[in-house]
């Protein structure tokens, strides 16, 4: 099925998999049937290389290259747009609190269901990684300052690890609350759930 421009970000499906979302670099999200074919598309305004986030509602939340933040419903109906501080590169994370966490630019923004902001946390370098969440409810990421940070759901900084290179990737977290993240040096580091270093490899 054609769907109008390069695809840069993971295809996902709504709650009930009969509908699957395609954002596209050229700016719309667009919605297929389970036979494939179009059902819908919404013009977001600029190139989309975001993963978009289902809800356990239906609604589709999708950042774009025009430094905002959309809601989209199962309808193809924008239900919110929110202008956030930069480029929405890395997908939305279902945070604490039932907040939408997403990074923009150097800032991680949380997000209430209804668009209005709960809290923004600005790092010192370009956040190009999603979001994950510690069993402790900590949303960790990476940035470009070479740290990877945790902060916690207020929205505070718990700790920030320097790890002497950028940290584009997102980070993968164990059950135990390790976290595992690789670097633009080449390596692997896990760090325990306190934020010390356990190890690094190349």
């Amino acid at each position: 099925t054609e769907v109008g421009g390069p695809v840069a970000s993971q295809v996902v499906a709504s709650p009930d998999e009969r509908t699957l979302y395609v954002a596209t670099l050229a700016g719309d999200l667009v919605a297929l049937d389970a036979g494939g074919q179009r059902a819908w598309s919404v013009a977001l305004g600029e190139r989309v290389y975001s993963t978009p986030f289902v809800d356990d509602s239906g609604t589709i939340l999708v950042g774009t290259d025009a430094k905002t933040l959309v809601a989209v419903s199962p309808k193809g109906k924008i239900e919110w747009k929110l202008e956030v501080d930069g480029e929405v590169d890395s997908g939305v994370t279902r945070g604490p609190d039932g907040l939408f966490v997403a990074a923009a630019g150097s800032t991680v923004v949380a997000v209430r269901p209804g668009g209005d902001v709960a809290w923004r946390f600005k790092a010192r370098g370009k956040v190009f990684s999603q979001p994950a969440v510690t069993p402790d409810g900590l949303l960790v990421f990476g940035s470009q300052d070479d740290a990877i940070y945790a902060v916690d759901r207020a929205g505070k900084e718990r700790f920030r690890v320097a790890l002497g290179a950028d940290v584009d990737a997102s980070p993968c977290v164990a059950d135990d609350g390790s976290i595992y993240v690789g670097t633009d040096a080449g390596e692997i580091v896990k760090l325990d759930p306190g934020g010390r270093v356990a190890w690094r490899t190349a």
